[in-house]
């Protein structure tokens, strides 16, 4: 796709001499990397979680982790909103890992039930707005399209909360 859009920008470019061309492909270069840039970390980082979540999510990381074996590289891929690409076996293990998060912490009931308040206390403020009504709707539309078993309607909820809010996505 970069290929097939240098070619169009060359081909306009050529046309348009007021601009030497490579600097427009020089500029054209910048843009598609700071696009790239931004893309890759849009969710919240760790330093930007209150004490509460911080804790909560260095605790929970640990347990889970030895549970469903994650690496970094995967859990990063997750944070950046890579759910796909996965083959079967570490996609289920990404599942198991989100779902110890949220049941095994007893933030979740394995019927998807949530008090939204308690979740809120862990948010960091720049979620507090939007976040529990994000949460809220995607638990709501992952219950009612009836996915099972726990796991994976864990797992959509995840990604669809990523999909409403890619820049404020939360993950441990």
């Amino acid at each position: 796709m970069r290929q097939v859009l240098m070619a169009k920008h060359r081909k306009a470019s050529s046309e348009n001499d007021s601009v030497p061309s490579f600097i427009m492909d020089n500029v054209f270069r910048f843009l598609l990397m700071s696009i790239g840039l931004f893309i890759a970390n849009a969710y919240v980082k760790e330093e930007d979680f209150n004490e509460k979540l911080y804790n909560f999510c260095k605790k929970w990381h640990k347990r889970c982790d030895i549970i469903a074996g994650i690496s970094d590289e995967e859990l990063d891929e997750i944070k950046n909103g890579n759910f796909d690409g996965f083959d079967e076996q570490i996609t289920e293990k990404i599942q198991r890992y989100i779902t110890c998060l949220w049941i095994g912490s007893g933030e979740m009931s394995p019927n998807l039930e949530v008090d939204l308040d308690v979740v809120q206390t862990f948010m960091p403020e720049v979620l507090k707005c939007n976040g529990t009504r994000i949460y809220g709707k995607c638990i709501e539309e992952v219950k009612n399209n009836g996915i099972e078993p726990i796991h994976i309607a864990i797992w959509h909820v995840e990604r669809c909360v990523f999909e409403k809010d890619p820049e404020n996505f939360l993950m441990c």
